[in-house]
């Protein structure tokens, strides 16, 4: 099974970035992503083994145990690799990021230590709002969609999830199959 960690918004904090992306021209067709599965991929596993998953599972308690609760607010619009040439859509991450950096670093290397390969490009901290249905997409982002973006308001990421990712053909079906509850006591010293 295809399996990823990841930060879910609450489903308030959700629809509100899927709201705002309405406010961007693209050229190009799009997927977009139904508003329940806007989340934050922390580690993206690939194809895992039920029997690895458990290991993972079972692994990971110890990684949240390490890390407070997080303040994050969805903030500004791009594209992944360039807005010209966008293969991914996406709002971006503010508040705590590098708190949140320092989550993706610890999951990477415990991740590494499990036999999973190493991401080779930096953690980007962004919500995936659409995806292009063939090569590319452009994107201009229009100043009252930046001004939508930025009125979405903050959060507290309390919880990390360990998620199944199943393609279909009307979209991706993501299934938590574990939650890892960051620690309150991390925040308080």
């Amino acid at each position: 099974m295809r399996l990823f960690f990841a930060i879910f918004p609450p489903k308030e904090i959700q629809k509100a970035m899927s709201d705002s992306a309405s406010g961007l021209r693209v050229a190009g067709d799009v997927r977009w992503v139904r508003p329940e599965n806007i989340h934050l991929t922390l580690k993206f596993l690939d194809e895992v083994s039920d029997e690895k998953a458990e290991k993972v599972a079972d692994f990971f308690a110890n990684v949240a145990e390490r890390h407070a609760p997080l303040a994050l607010a969805p903030s500004g619009f791009g594209g992944f690799p360039s807005e010209r040439k966008a293969r991914v859509i996406w709002i971006g991450a503010k508040g705590a990021t590098e708190t949140l950096r320092a989550l993706a670093e610890d999951i990477e290397s415990e991740c590494e230590n499990l036999g999973f390969e190493r991401e080779s490009r930096p953690f980007s901290p962004h919500f995936t709002l659409g995806r292009a249905r063939k090569r590319f997409v452009e994107i201009e982002v229009e100043r009252e969609a930046e001004t939508r973006g930025a009125e979405i308001p903050a959060f507290e990421a309390k919880e990390i999830h360990l998620v199944k990712s199943e393609t279909k053909k009307e979209g991706a079906i993501y299934t938590p199959l574990k939650t890892f509850r960051l620690s309150p006591r991390k925040a308080d010293g």
